[in-house]
Parts: C-alpha cells; sequence; structure tokens
C-alpha cells in the first residue's frame, strides 16, 4: 500500500458492490447529458461514477484506499497492469490524457463540483468531462474482466 492515501476507516464494500453504485451514478450523469448542458449535479455524477470504478478496481486489487476522492491519486494507486489496460482503452492520446488527470479540475472533479457555491464556476469550469468518461468507460472495461477472471 502505498502511504500517500490515508487508510481506510471500515471495512469496504465488496468490488461488484462498489461497481453497482457507480453504474448507477454513471446512469443518472447519462439522463442528465441528455437533457442538460454542463451543469454541477451532471459533472458530479460523472465525477462519482469514475471515483467508485477506480475504487472497485483498487478493491479487486486489494489495495486499501481511505476516503480519498482525487481520481489522480486513485487512478496513481492502481497497479501498473491496470494503468496500462485502462490506457489502452482510451481514445485520448495517452500522454494528454494523463496531463488533464493530474489537472486539479479533473482530479479534484468531485469536490469542486459538489461545492460548486464555494469555488468560483471559472475556476472548476475547466473539468474535462471527456477524461472522466473515457476512464470510467475503461475502468469498466478492466474491472469487468477482473471480475470475469476470479
Amino acid at each position: 500500500m502505498n502511504s500517500r492515501l490515508p487508510p481506510a476507516s471500515a471495512t469496504p464494500a465488496t468490488p461488484e458492490e462498489i461497481k453497482a453504485t457507480a453504474e448507477m451514478f454513471f446512469s443518472a450523469y447519462r439522463t442528465l447529458d441528455v437533457e442538460f448542458g454542463v451543469i454541477p449535479p451532471k459533472v458530479v455524477c460523472l465525477a462519482m461514477a469514475v471515483e467508485l470504478v477506480l475504487k472497485a478496481l483498487l478493491a479487486a486489487e486489494r489495495t486499501r484506499y481511505g476516503r480519498v476522492h482525487s481520481l489522480h491519486a486513485l487512478f496513481e494507486e492502481l497497479s501498473g497492469a491496470s494503468k496500462e489496460k485502462i490506457l489502452a482503452r482510451l481514445d485520448a492520446p495517452r500522454e494528454e490524457f494523463l496531463r488533464k488527470l493530474a489537472e486539479e479540475e479533473t482530479a479534484e472533479a468531485f469536490i469542486r463540483w459538489r461545492y460548486i457555491h464555494e469555488v468560483p464556476l471559472g475556476d472548476a469550469g475547466n473539468t474535462w468531462t471527456g477524461c472522466l468518461n473515457q476512464l470510467y468507460t475503461s475502468g469498466t472495461a478492466v474491472l469487468d474482466e477482473m471480475l470475469a477472471s476470479t
């Protein structure tokens, strides 16, 4: 376990349970995506779905992740094999994807958009939702493979 992340405070749900919750948040995001433009609830749902997929992957790898919301930090905790499988499925160039994921606006999307009333929209508005959407889709495919092999 990497010491950059705080210890988990309770027994986490199973990877399958975490994935099921991620699917609910992604479904809410897709519904809002069809109905509205970029609005806080839409981005919050997408960011939460990504966070949960990453945590499900970490749980499947038996890596504790604590109460972390940084999508970049969670991605970095994945095994090298999982990261490579996710990156291999992207539509965006790898370097651009990794750079955008590391940017605070994207890495901290859940916190920034959840507390949009405390952050000027200009400071939160640069979230690259395409990066998050691809991370969710690619991460879910890797998670499905991982769960099918256990």
